[in-house]
């Protein structure tokens, strides 16, 4: 993930109003205008101190915000990007640090900002993200959530699709707050709040969950283990058991494919 998102900066990024950013058109000051408009009261509701922002992009939006002496911290897969946010906007209130917030240990804030993160990585990886977080310690989750009815995945850590962390596999509750974050043209999204242990509930219903599916996976290929198996006894008594009986062949072939995915499985 972080190669092709490194080497997707190299060449310029998504660039969007007429160059404006390299982080898509999600980080317009067009695109933006109401969250940073709503973000500095939300801040302020929540004690915000310290923000850590991951990812933070390359800091386009997020820079014509006044959030007085909050300090932020903001993190990024992409080495480069973090150089160039040191290089133009660092300060002593502002900092940038490199890092994959699915698997980086996060530094302590009172908030994590994670906008337009899980739509571009596995669910696996997001989960790993919402993991993270719950092991930072910090307090309380900012994150993006879309209105969709189904979270499809995607087939590695660098494509896009909107994700609903309200729905299976993520569980979470309503959101304590949400901001809305689309403009006309764009799909309907939400910057959603959620508490800490929020989270870290909603990660124990995905374990139990994805414990039942295994459970009704294993059970579903044994039972098509024993009709293929009940299948061949039938199909060896008709043929006098012939190894040149190419349905017998084909039956144990299934069989022994059955066999190791039932072992993958468990």
């Amino acid at each position: 993930m972080k190669k092709e998102f490194s080497k997707l900066y190299a060449r310029g990024g998504w660039k969007r109003g007429d160059g404006e950013t390299a982080s898509g058109a999600g980080s317009t000051l067009q695109y933006t205008e109401q969250i940073r408009n709503e973000l500095p009261a939300l801040f302020a509701k929540y004690a915000v101190k310290t923000l850590l922002d991951a990812p933070c992009g390359d800091f386009n939006w997020f820079s014509h915000i006044d959030v007085g002496a909050m300090d932020y911290i903001g993190m990024d897969i992409v080495d480069a990007m973090v150089a160039d946010n040191t290089r133009k906007y660092g300060s002593r209130q502002r900092r940038f640090i490199s890092g994959d917030a699915s698997t980086t240990p996060l530094p302590k804030a009172d908030m994590l900002l994670c906008r337009d993160l899980m739509r571009h990585i596995k669910l696996e990886a997001s989960l790993d993200v919402l993991r993270n977080f719950v092991r930072s310690g910090t307090p309380w989750l900012l994150a993006t959530s879309y209105v969709v009815r189904h979270n499809a995945d995607i087939e590695k850590n660098f494509g896009s699709r909107p994700i609903n962390l309200m729905i299976e596999p993520f569980f979470l509750p309503k959101p304590r707050l949400k901001i809305y974050d689309s403009i006309e043209g764009f799909r309907k999204r939400y910057l959603c709040l959620w508490s800490r242990e929020e989270v870290e509930a909603a990660l124990a219903r995905s374990a139990t969950a994805r414990t039942a599916r295994i459970d009704a996976g294993a059970r579903s290929l044994d039972a098509l283990y024993d009709e293929i198996t009940a299948f061949q006894a039938t199909r060896e008594k008709l043929s006098g058991g012939s190894r040149r009986d190419e349905t017998l062949v084909m039956l144990e072939a299934i069989r022994e494919l059955i066999k190791a995915m039932g072992a993958e499985v468990n």
